[in-house]
């Protein structure tokens, strides 16, 4: 089982978004498929999980 860092453990979300060929995910695959988002949609996504994820 691989080690998940602190950000990556506590976010199934933010795991699957940062994971890369160097970095797999610490579950299943990366999201999403295909094209990888840009560093700032991920940085969005981050910030909105550390807000709650509020809608």
């Amino acid at each position: 089982m691989q080690a998940c860092g602190p950000l990556r453990g506590q976010s199934f979300l933010i795991d699957k978004i940062l994971a890369t060929n160097s970095s797999p995910a610490c579950s299943g695959g990366a999201m999403p498929k295909g094209s990888p988002l840009s560093a700032a949609q991920k940085q969005a996504i981050i910030d909105w999980v550390a807000q709650g994820a509020p809608r």
